[in-house]
């Protein structure tokens, strides 16, 4: 499979355009005969060691949908690299394929992610060979499958009747609102760590205090922490990583890297 800009995954056959709506794969697309109900779930998680993973849905996280430039497409196509055989990565390419005008499906996002997480907690164990369960492709299939329907769950958790359309346009808009930014906020990428560390600056010490004249009082009770302590938190992290004299350069823990767990197809 090739990286790169693209109509398909794994072709390289130019850009592809940018697109208002977007779908997500169905399970049935790929695994033709499975539904994405609770109970088929369960079922697949049952043979998926509980650390291996929620480790798994970390790292595929991270690649989906962790801050950087790393584009859409080419997020998806690492993470696919990872997980899928060949023949899954035409299934989803035929579905690309229809004619909705989305483009590409989203295969792995946050939400989906974090879903999956929630029911491996509570339903999976440790088997023998947990930390290396997933070089063996059997496994990664069942992770996939899991991962899809646990797609569908969410959507179902997020969305469930809230699009649905009655005589009241107003009573909709606000019914959806709720459904849309919690979609937004579990499907888009983060934000550079800058933007989202400036936006908390602002929100707790200019916008809170303007409208809430006791928020410092109530804040420091709460968390025995000061807004001014806060507020010098960005600068104190900066100053941290300069290294002084005589100081030991600090060793970085090197984790497994999902192209460890890679198989070729």
């Amino acid at each position: 499979m090739k990286s790169g800009g693209g109509s398909l995954y794994g072709r390289d056959s130019g850009d592809a355009p940018a697109q208002e709506v977007g779908v997500f794969l169905p399970v049935g697309e790929v695994f033709p005969g499975v539904k994405a109900s609770e109970q088929a779930l369960v079922e697949v998680l049952s043979v998926l060691s509980r650390d291996d993973t929620l480790f798994m849905c970390a790292r595929l996280n991270i690649i989906v949908s962790g801050s950087g430039d790393f584009e859409v497409k080419s997020r998806q196509q690492q993470a696919i690299d990872s997980i899928c055989s060949s023949e899954q990565i035409a299934r989803i390419n035929a579905f690309s394929l229809r004619p909705t005008g989305s483009g590409l499906p989203i295969v792995f996002f946050a939400g989906q992610l974090r879903e999956l997480m929630r029911w491996a907690s509570r339903h999976c164990k440790n088997l023998p060979g947990d930390g290396t369960t997933y070089a063996n492709a059997s496994q990664r299939e069942r992770f996939f499958m899991a991962a899809l329907i646990a797609s569908d769950i969410w959507a179902r958790r997020v969305y469930g009747d809230k699009l649905t359309v009655d005589d009241d346009i107003v009573a909709v808009r606000r019914r959806a609102i709720g459904a849309f930014r919690k979609g937004v906020d579990e499907t888009n990428l983060a934000q550079h760590m800058g933007t989202a560390i400036g936006r908390g600056l602002a929100l707790f010490t200019e916008y809170m205090p303007r409208h809430y004249p006791d928020f410092g009082d109530v804040f420091e009770k709460a968390t025995g922490l000061t807004l001014r302590l806060i507020s010098a938190a960005p600068p104190r992290c900066r100053t941290r990583k300069a290294r002084r004299p005589g100081m030991r350069r600090t060793k970085l823990l090197r984790w497994p890297t999902i192209k460890s767990l890679r198989c070729r197809h």
